[in-house]
């Protein structure tokens, strides 16, 4: 479990190093990391996606994942309560009121949630780290979050170190399930669940750089179905 409280450590850290940070950094650095940051996800979820081994589970995955999320309205609910923590969080002494458009926070904080909680590194990491207790791959995690959290801490204020709380919680409940899921989880299911979280990743990335409206939480289901997927097709 240690490389998991790392990983929200780093985030939380981070985080809050960000909202400090703020009024050192130019605007056009800001503007700038922020298109960085971008391009980053975008590697990380090709790089991803490339390790699928049949892409069919994992597009079966996708659409049957994106219309239960999109049913559910997975994105907008997550960003909403996203958006009232945030005023409730702005208004505590470490709080800093840094998003006022609703818009552009809800966009920007599903599409960091993404990166942070979903990862590929993170769910594969734990799963790792659970059943042979190599958390390597978890203690790196942590310090690809660093820069996420730092300059989107600075951008969207204190809420993005809660994000440390839903990471746990998943990282953990993997952790505590790879044993049970140890027998399924052969090399075509794990590269196809590589692929999905890296769908769900470049979802996110084309909303972080503001080229497309995506949203990407709305498939996050998919990552339920793709294991299952895989062992059946």
């Amino acid at each position: 479990m240690a490389g998991i409280l790392t990983c929200a450590a780093s985030v939380l850290i981070f985080s809050m190093l960000g909202i400090k940070a703020a009024k050192y950094i130019p605007g056009s650095v800001k503007e700038y990391m922020t298109l960085l940051l971008s391009v980053l996800c975008f590697l990380v979820a090709i790089t991803s996606i490339q390790k699928a081994a049949d892409l069919m589970p994992v597009a079966l995955a996708l659409c049957v994942g994106g219309i239960l999320g999109s049913w559910l309205q997975l994105t907008k609910k997550i960003s909403t309560a996203a958006w009232a923590a945030a005023q409730k969080i702005d208004r505590l002494p470490f709080g800093r009121k840094k998003c006022t458009d609703p818009e552009i926070f809800q966009r920007n904080f599903v599409s960091v949630m993404t990166v942070i909680c979903l990862s590929g590194a993170g769910i594969m990491g734990s799963l790792t780290a659970g059943t042979s207790s190599d958390q390597s791959m978890l203690f790196v995690k942590a310090l690809l979050d660093a820069p996420v959290a730092f300059f989107f801490g600075e951008k969207l204020g204190a809420v993005v170190g809660s994000l440390a709380i839903p990471e746990i919680l998943i990282l953990s409940v993997l952790y505590l399930a790879s044993g049970l899921l140890a027998p399924y989880l052969t090399a075509e299911a794990v590269g196809n669940l590589y692929a999905c979280g890296g769908a769900v990743i470049l979802a996110s990335a084309f909303s972080m750089a503001g080229i497309r409206e995506f949203s990407g939480a709305n498939l996050i289901p998919g990552m339920i179905f793709v294991i299952p997927f895989s062992l059946l097709l």
